[in-house]
């Protein structure tokens, strides 16, 4: 398959879609991956090789933005058995884990 169009994310993710049936909570973990725009950069002047903005990677992943942002937070501060095991359709769905994650936090 040839890729032509202007999102190359998209392409690659739609790919991976069709291959592997994820759930809601492991489409939302590859959204927060996926999302990668810092914070405060906007979308529209980051040029060329610009960021996928938390929105784009809801959208492309079909996951609301709150779930990309759970999902981030698990990321960035959840515990690494947790990540995997929502990753990994263990036991766990992402809020669960995202809750958890607020109260290692305190």
């Amino acid at each position: 398959m040839e890729y032509q169009g202007d999102d190359p994310a998209a392409f690659v993710v739609s790919l991976n879609l069709r291959r592997r049936h994820l759930d809601e909570s492991q489409r939302a973990m590859v959204s927060g991956k996926l999302a990668n725009l810092p914070h405060g950069v906007r979308a529209d002047q980051s040029g060329k090789f610009a960021g996928v903005t938390q929105a784009k990677a809801a959208e492309i992943l079909n996951v609301s933005e709150r779930s990309v942002r759970s999902a981030r937070a698990v990321l960035d501060h959840g515990a690494p058995e947790l990540v995997h095991a929502v990753e990994h359709r263990r036991k766990y769905c992402l809020q669960t884990v995202y809750k958890w994650s607020l109260l290692d936090q305190w």
